[in-house]
């Protein structure tokens, strides 16, 4: 819900500037290094974390992937905790492309036919096949934007039982 901390979630925070502040204080990186490990200036990082502006979900994603991994933090729920504190105003911006991701799940179950099919009855699903190699399940998913995509498709994923992990791709193609 926003303005509450998701369950274990690594702050409590409500909005996405106040989370962005906590988890770079806390990572113990400075602001300008941040910026420039995910690729924008040192201003747009510093508007990110005043709430004068929003990052793409792309630079959202490279956010979260650093963070987690300078505090040790499982990457897709951090970046599905903060896409869940975009303000109502940026998510829902009229005419912005939607959002696309390749998900890769693993589960601990043996048989993946019940969980492809309860995966692609969530919202905003678009495929979910089963896979050979590393991943159980490759799911494609869309939202209308990343807060959409973060809600109905990543946190409905990690509810359903037997799914360990996810790793999530955005995808760059508008």
């Amino acid at each position: 819900m926003k303005g509450e901390a998701h369950p274990g979630s690594p702050f409590a925070a409500r909005t996405l500037g106040e989370g962005l502040r906590l988890l770079q204080l806390r990572s113990g990186m400075r602001r300008d290094e941040l910026a420039r490990v995910v690729g924008v200036s040192s201003g747009s990082m510093s508007n990110y974390m005043n709430g004068v502006s929003s990052p793409s979900a792309a630079h959202l994603w490279r956010i979260a992937a650093t963070l987690a991994l300078s505090m040790g933090l499982d990457t897709d729920r951090l970046w599905a905790e903060l896409g869940s504190l975009l303000s109502d105003r940026i998510a829902e911006e009229p005419g912005q492309p939607p959002v696309r991701a390749f998900v890769l799940v693993d589960s601990s179950l043996r048989d993946l036919r019940l969980l492809d099919r309860q995966i692609a009855r969530l919202p905003g699903v678009l495929s979910a096949e089963p896979i050979q190699g590393p991943h159980d399940l490759i799911v494609l998913a869309e939202g209308t934007n990343l807060r959409r995509l973060v809600n109905d498709v990543l946190d409905g994923i990690h509810r359903i039982t037997g799914v360990v992990r996810t790793t999530t791709c955005i995808s760059l193609v508008e």
